[in-house]
């Protein structure tokens, strides 16, 4: 029978995930009591102008908020364990392998998510019309000389502006456009020498007047051929997301991700035999966009 463990649990709370990993930047998280639950989508109702000066004597001034489209999340169980081989591990050892089992096992736990997300940020059917744009030929920004990201991002943060009244604050930029954008016409340093240099990721975010930039440089293993490849690959998001700590999902944002209080955390079990030790890790969550129109999508960036 599977015993929850305090001392994995906590380990696998306090690690911190891949750098590489960018779900989180998109989906901040904000706790749940259970699933299945009610979150609704967001509306104009921050920006309408309420009659608030009360008249001496009179009633109290009541605003009725708009009807927003709620939908139902159910919070997906996801686990992984790794074995512990009893008899063939010294016993000075076991403790350590425990904890890089639970860690291994927490780790692939996040690596699904960050492919699942992937898929869900680059789909662009989730994104409404004027929200999306292809690029092709020289208009992509692997043409240093002829192509103008400054202004497909201006125009792409005036699309989400004009929908929700804030500007995007988060570009999500594969690596390998990173690559081609740091020798960029636009973007490329001159030294003191005189001679250019590939720009850095703050020139990037200064010239984009953009907040924040999550590197998508996560990378899969191809099972078939046991190759690498990238997650992200050649598509630009630019997102609104709640830029507090805590947030709260009454405040507008792109997505969240809805996670039951309590997890992530960590247990073991053993075999029938009494051979094997199994620490498993395990989440309950689910990453849902909740407006659609604080998201823009740029389908091939680069050639």
């Amino acid at each position: 029978m599977a015993q929850t463990s305090i001392v994995l649990t906590n380990l696998i709370r306090d690690y911190k995930p891949n750098e590489n990993y960018i779900a989180g930047q998109i989906f901040p998280t904000v706790g749940a009591p259970g699933s299945p639950l009610k979150a609704k989508t967001f509306g104009k109702d921050m920006f309408k102008v309420y009659q608030t000066l009360r008249a001496k004597y009179g009633k109290a001034n009541v605003a009725y908020s708009e009807e927003h489209e709620e939908i139902t999340v159910d919070l997906k169980n996801h686990e992984l364990a790794f074995i512990l081989d009893m008899d063939n591990t010294a016993t000075e050892d076991v403790q350590d392998m425990r904890r890089r089992n639970a860690k291994k096992a927490k780790e692939g736990i996040d690596l699904r998510r960050e492919v699942d997300v992937a898929t869900k940020v680059n789909d662009p059917n989730i994104y409404p019309t004027g929200h999306k744009i292809t690029l092709t030929g020289t208009d992509q920004w692997s043409d240093p000389d002829n192509s103008d990201p400054i202004k497909d991002v201006f125009d792409a943060k005036q699309a989400v502006a004009a929908k929700i009244g804030k500007e995007p604050n988060l570009l999500v930029l594969p690596k390998a456009v990173y690559n081609k954008l740091i020798f960029h016409s636009q973007f490329m340093i001159t030294a003191v020498t005189g001679q250019k240099q590939p720009a850095t990721l703050e020139v990037l975010k200064a010239k984009f007047d953009i907040k924040e930039i999550a590197m998508g440089d996560a990378v899969k293993l191809d099972e078939s051929d046991k190759t690498f490849g990238s997650i992200w690959t050649k598509n630009v998001q630019l997102l609104y997301i709640n830029p507090e700590k805590k947030p709260n999902k009454e405040d507008v944002s792109f997505g969240y991700c809805f996670r039951e209080n309590g997890f992530p955390k960590a247990d073991e079990y053993k075999s029938e035999d009494g051979n094997n030790q199994f620490q498993r890790a395990k989440d309950k969550y689910s990453d849902e966009i909740l407006c659609v129109e604080a998201g823009y999508l740029i389908t091939a960036a680069i050639a």
